[in-house]
């Protein structure tokens, strides 16, 4: 049998949601990621991973002058990093606080993408 985090996710966790993070700053992505998964269990959820997607690396080359040095030219690139983190639901808990938290206040300089898996409808509660 068993025991623990992933024996307990086995027995009685339900896959609820994957949030995708994208950031620009390598460590930006780590820290939201850790923040995201120290703040799960509050509302009563496990998180799986911190997986790493493949980096997304954008590339273009610019011209320097465009009339007397044209072999002169400039590159840049942008570093688009992307992290996965799993969601699951224990003890028949739903985990809307959480994903209203996430939608709420969403971090500073990160992109989330949040899928939810669900057999039947989900709605977040109103705030009044």
């Amino acid at each position: 049998m068993l025991d623990g985090v992933i024996g307990k996710l086995l027995r009685c966790g339900k896959r609820v949601a994957s949030i995708r993070l994208a950031s620009i700053h390598k460590t930006h992505a780590d820290e939201v990621a850790e923040a995201i998964r120290a703040e799960a269990p509050k509302y009563g959820c496990l998180t799986s991973g911190l997986i790493r997607m493949p980096t997304n690396i954008r590339r273009w080359t610019v011209n320097r002058s465009h009339f007397v040095n044209s072999k002169s030219k400039e590159s840049f690139e942008m570093r688009r990093h992307q992290r996965l983190i799993e969601v699951f639901a224990i003890d028949k808990s739903e985990p809307a606080g959480l994903i209203h938290a996430l939608m709420e206040r969403p971090p500073l300089g990160a992109y989330l993408t949040i899928t939810m898996h669900w057999e039947e409808p989900f709605e977040l509660p109103l705030r009044s």
